[in-house]
């Protein structure tokens, strides 16, 4: 048998119903445009040595854990289910579909499917938990999505779902991206947005595999780049409850009420694409410049919301596919 290259390959989910039941949906989705998918299966045993053993006698399996990346190119915004639960929808095309955090996060199923011509294989992952994603926008380069996830559970089998390994619209690019923190920020060459919910896999006696999930505490961090204008962004970071030319002793914001990141493609009505991320209450944890005579004076800016307010979705679709 001939080695095979990932372009036999192809990955897919699902939402579940019930934890670790694979998903019943009929039309799995793709995660992403371009996607490049990692699986990782640990069986944690034990290897048992004991008097008078200088090689292990023994092992056991210890608990069964796996966990998942998947990168590529933002597109389709049905992933959100996997942070914010099921959304509302609204509309009659183009449709609006809103998440907030007041949802819980859905597990889902991962088809990773493999064509190896007389047999073919696929790995079934269940009971998938998003653990980060981040989106990443940078001048001159596609709207970036990398996801992490773990899973309770696995099976193989040598029949293949159906490919649904190319997303349903064309993935969005940096032109199409905007941030507002206060007003738009002006020349930013690039911005970084991290949903981190710190999933924590339960256990029990009896099984090895995960049998429930739930969650840790959650954070929304970003980071971004931008040609050095004023002193607005390193006066907010100084805090204060007004700008402050020092740092300020007791207050350190926040430096605005919200912010938003803004994906639009830019059409209207049916035509129109857009997901638009509000965050409430964001502080700047950190200010650097750099300067240099043969190079513009940036500022990199980090720091973090404190909560979402909603992530808001449009498009020609009256509810996400199922």
């Amino acid at each position: 048998m001939a080695a095979t290259s990932g372009f036999n390959a192809f990955a897919q989910y699902g939402f579940e119903s019930t934890f670790k039941t694979a998903s019943t949906e009929t039309n799995y989705k793709p995660f992403a445009f371009g996607m490049t998918v990692t699986r990782d299966a640990n069986n944690n045993p034990t290897y048992i040595y004991g008097i008078g053993d200088k090689d292990a006698v023994a092992n056991t399996p210890g608990v069964f854990a796996g966990t998942g990346n998947v990168t590529g190119f933002l597109a389709d915004p049905w992933w959100l289910g996997m942070f914010f639960g099921a959304p509302t929808d609204a509309g009659a095309g183009p449709y609006t579909h809103t998440y907030t955090d007041a949802n819980e996060p859905v597990s889902f199923t991962t088809d990773i499917n493999l064509e190896l011509g007389a047999t073919d294989s696929q790995i079934q992952l269940l009971g998938c938990v998003a653990q980060n994603i981040e989106l990443s926008a940078s001048v001159g380069d596609p709207i970036g999505f990398n996801l992490n996830f773990a899973y309770a559970d696995e099976a193989e089998s040598g029949t293949l779902t159906s490919n649904a390994s190319m997303s349903y619209e064309r993935p969005f690019f940096f032109q199409e991206g905007v941030a507002n923190i206060g007003g738009n920020l002006v020349q930013v060459q690039n911005f970084t947005l991290t949903i981190e919910q710190n999933p924590i896999m339960v256990n029990a006696l009896g099984t090895r595999e995960s049998q429930a999930f739930t969650f840790g505490q959650r954070s929304y961090s970003f980071s971004f780049e931008k040609s050095y204008l004023d002193d607005d962004e390193l006066e907010a970071f100084y805090g204060g409850a007004t700008p402050a030319a020092s740092p300020a002793d007791d207050y350190l914001g926040p430096v605005q009420n919200s912010m938003t990141l803004t994906f639009n493609n830019g059409d209207a009505s049916t035509a129109q694409r857009q997901l638009v991320i509000t965050l409430a209450n964001c502080f700047f944890d950190t200010h650097a410049t750099n300067y240099a005579s043969d190079a513009v004076v940036n500022e990199t800016i980090t720091g973090q919301a404190l909560s979402l307010t909603s992530a808001v979705a449009t498009d020609n679709t009256s509810a996400p596919p199922a």
